[in-house]
């Protein structure tokens, strides 16, 4: 997870990487592209999960949010390559994330998904 620092979402905590959809790309290389370029991971591949609905109010801002799974090479390390974006990183687990959390990852925690176990879980 990451501590979101100044801009959007300032003081929230999200997954590690994420951001916007550059022109032709699909949701899997989004994916890819963001994470290494955030977090300095090279993933082989990457699945849809889930979308979320999600409106920041204090921002007036509506964003929807993909969310995708992918597996870690076990021989690579997170780095937080945009710390003037990302104050720390930290690992934790699924049943015990920190707070305050991103509206979307609020949303999937609200609706019983788990991201270990990723057919379980509805959005309503």
């Amino acid at each position: 997870m990451g501590l979101r620092g100044a801009g959007h979402a300032a003081g929230l905590w999200g997954f590690g990487a994420g951001g916007k959809m550059e022109g032709g790309e699909s949701f899997e290389e989004t994916a890819i592209r963001e994470t290494r370029e955030e977090l300095g991971v090279v993933l082989p591949g990457a699945k849809f999960w889930t979308v979320a609905n999600t409106i920041y109010r204090e921002e007036e801002k509506h964003v929807v949010v993909v969310f995708m799974l992918a597996d870690m090479p076990a021989w690579q390390s997170i780095r937080n390559i945009e710390p003037d974006k990302c104050v720390k990183l930290e690992w934790f687990k699924w049943d015990k994330l920190p707070e305050p959390l991103m509206p979307g990852i609020v949303h999937l925690v609200d609706c019983g998904y788990d991201p270990f176990f990723p057919s379980i879980g509805r959005l309503v």
